[in-house]
């Protein structure tokens, strides 16, 4: 996300939740630790935006890939992730902290997956449409 003393935020960095498409949180988010990379470089405490590459690396990426695996279950299993929010709509109230930057992603995908390995005949069921017990 770095090249030479440009760095790459945001929209133009490709930070757009994978999940909901959401990317504000991310813009501000990118722009907040490209400007503490600048300053670090300004003040002469570093000389390289290392911090920034480190942060997209290890922090970012790592989000993007459990938002990612998550979206893969909601639009893969639009029946199966329907069933498990109606059931639980605190999975929804979960996601708007991972929004506001209060819980991690990569947290909230596991806790989302705990969920479902949990009850898996419900999943099961939910993936079914209800045809388990005979419904058509």
């Amino acid at each position: 996300m770095t090249k030479g003393r440009v760095l790459a935020v945001g929209d133009v960095a490709h930070m757009v939740d994978p999940f909901l498409g959401e990317g504000i949180y991310f813009a501000i988010k990118s722009a907040q630790v490209a400007a503490e990379a600048v300053d670090g470089c300004l003040s002469k405490k570093t000389n390289t935006l290392a911090h920034y590459t480190d942060w997209v690396r290890n922090d970012i990426a790592r989000e993007f890939i459990a938002l990612e695996k998550l979206s893969k279950l909601i639009y893969n299993y639009p029946r199966l992730w329907f069933g498990l929010i109606e059931r639980n709509p605190d999975i929804m109230l979960r996601y708007f902290d991972v929004i506001r930057g209060v819980t991690r992603a990569e947290d909230f995908h596991k806790w989302v997956f705990l969920q479902v390995k949990k009850k898996p005949w419900k999943v099961l069921r939910g993936l079914m449409g209800g045809r388990a017990k005979g419904q058509k």
